[in-house]
């Protein structure tokens, strides 16, 4: 795909991103920090909304390529990104792997076991769980199923996740088009929508 458009906001690079998935995965496994007994900051909701979607494509360098590509989409959708777990044979927190620390630099992020302990029982409840499937042009009609496959099925499931209903969209994975966010923010206004569950990242692959 090289001519398509770039990705990323403008003025960063991939391997800007990537670099800092690197200090974070780097930092995380140097760091002996206890974080058990580390200060917790109280969290609050964030009215912008927040994004989620499952990491279940491929090895460490297709789910590294994905959740990048989906951190710069939180970034230009302005919603928090709930850090998914890393597939690496089981279903790995995000904080096992990487520092959440690091990742917060670029943007907003919580660790999806943060999320789905202490904001949605309150704020996005079981009755108000939609999740979003990407429809291709020319297949309207199909259905959405959040959990068609083994890898989407368990990564729900472990979650706590169950979707009460799903719809389908058709929307550009362009991070670096600012018209991007005024497309994602008309189909899925917060108010309506504040929690954008995606059956898979918002992003292209390969990253560039």
């Amino acid at each position: 795909m090289a001519d398509s458009p770039p990705l990323l906001p403008s003025g960063h690079a991939p391997g800007w991103l990537l670099a800092v998935l690197v200090i974070a995965m780097y930092t995380a496994s140097t760091s002996c920090e206890d974080v058990s007994t580390a200060p917790q900051k109280a969290l609050q909701w964030d009215t912008n909304g927040y994004l989620f979607f499952c990491l279940c494509m491929g090895r460490f360098g297709n789910q590294a390529a994905h959740f990048l590509g989906g951190l710069a989409m939180a970034k230009r959708v302005d919603r928090t990104l709930v850090l998914p777990p890393w597939n690496d044979g089981r279903l790995a927190p995000f904080d096992e792997w990487f520092k959440v620390e690091e990742v917060a630099k670029y943007h907003r992020v919580i660790t999806a076991k943060q999320f789905m302990e202490k904001l949605a029982p309150t704020h996005w409840p079981e009755a108000e769980r939609v999740g979003m499937c990407y429809q291709f042009p020319g297949h309207k009609g199909k259905p959405c199923v959040m959990d068609d496959s083994d890898h989407h099925f368990w990564f729900w499931r472990d979650q706590g996740v169950t979707f009460v209903r799903s719809e389908p969209y058709f929307l550009p994975f362009v991070a670096a088009q600012e018209r991007t966010a005024r497309e994602w923010d008309e189909r899925f206004p917060p108010s309506r929508y504040p929690v954008v569950a995606l059956r898979g990242a918002p992003a292209q692959f390969p990253l560039a």
